[in-house]
């Protein structure tokens, strides 16, 4: 497989379980890291443990087929043990990818997601959506996408557009990322060490049935710079001291939700919270990325 043809599968590959694309030179097929936040918070005290697998599969046609498998786990408790959140997922994916030219491209994903510590197919955790996204290159710095993601979380239809877009603004610089769910930007110190900046922001929904018929939703923004230092050519040791801004957890009974959501703007929202904590803070998150570097 020539560079150019390795560099285009992999690319794909990244961007669609992402919905956003790394810098040319390299892409990120595994990652496993660790967070613990609000640091400065004496009451409320958020763990998560993230893992992530993607692969693909070329075909004759230049066409892709990616799957991949994602698993995360998040402990929110407090010092006085009052209350207990264990919020798990396992997200299975598979798309195809359809190379139109050299500039345009589409993408479509379908995701098998179950926000809850049951996993079992059919379970009440089970979350069946996708995404779909239009990729046009219009220089060879700058690419823009169009598409939208939907989900049918536990408060009800999540329909959210995205923006996305990679501008390779020189040798050293780079941003890119898709809106509203996230951004980097990446500048290269030297072959092993990059700095920048990420944001996240994603809203999701989980099933408690440990502590019975109710679901937590979760808003998550976390805004931080970030470190990556190159231990091998393929293995990156990842660091980011961020913060969580506006980030709470909520609860309400399985059977209140709104008519449906755009993105953050939630339509017939008239559901009763039970109880809701506020996460935000310091969160320090670190872990370990299998780095593929492309060679010319």
């Amino acid at each position: 497989m020539t560079y150019a043809m390795k560099r285009k599968v992999i690319i794909f590959i990244f961007s669609l379980f992402t919905l956003t694309a790394k810098s040319q030179n390299h892409a990120d097929l595994a990652s496993i890291n660790y967070s613990i936040g609000p640091i400065r918070s004496t009451y409320n005290q958020l763990y998560i443990a993230e893992t992530n697998i993607q692969l693909g599969i070329p075909l004759k046609s230049g066409n892709l087929i990616p799957v991949g498998f994602s698993g995360s786990k998040s402990l929110l408790e407090n010092e006085n043990k009052l209350f207990e959140y264990e919020l798990a997922n396992l997200t299975f994916r598979l798309g195809y990818i359809m190379n139109f030219n050299e500039f345009q491209s589409l993408t479509v994903l379908a995701f098998n997601r179950y926000n809850s510590n049951e996993f079992k197919v059919g379970s009440s955790g089970s979350q069946l959506g996708g995404a779909v996204l239009f990729s046009q290159k219009i220089s060879d710095t700058r690419t823009f996408k169009l598409g939208f993601y939907v989900n049918p979380e536990f408060f009800g239809p999540l329909f959210t557009p995205l923006l996305g877009f990679d501008w390779e603004m020189s040798d050293r610089a780079r941003i890119y990322g898709t809106l509203p769910i996230t951004a980097t930007y990446q500048y290269k110190l030297n072959d092993r060490l990059y700095v920048g900046g990420y944001f996240n922001g994603l809203v999701s929904s989980y099933i408690q049935p440990q502590i019975g018929n109710f679901y937590v939703q979760r808003g998550f923004n976390f805004l931080s710079p970030y470190i990556d230092l190159c231990v091998t050519r393929q293995v990156v040791f990842q660091v980011r001291p961020g913060f969580l801004i506006g980030s709470k957890f909520k609860m309400y009974q399985k059977q209140d939700k709104t008519e449906w959501a755009l993105s953050a703007i939630k339509i017939g929202d008239d559901r009763t919270v039970l109880s809701e904590i506020n996460a935000s803070g310091i969160l320090l998150q670190a872990g370990l990325i299998y780095r593929y570097q492309f060679e010319k």
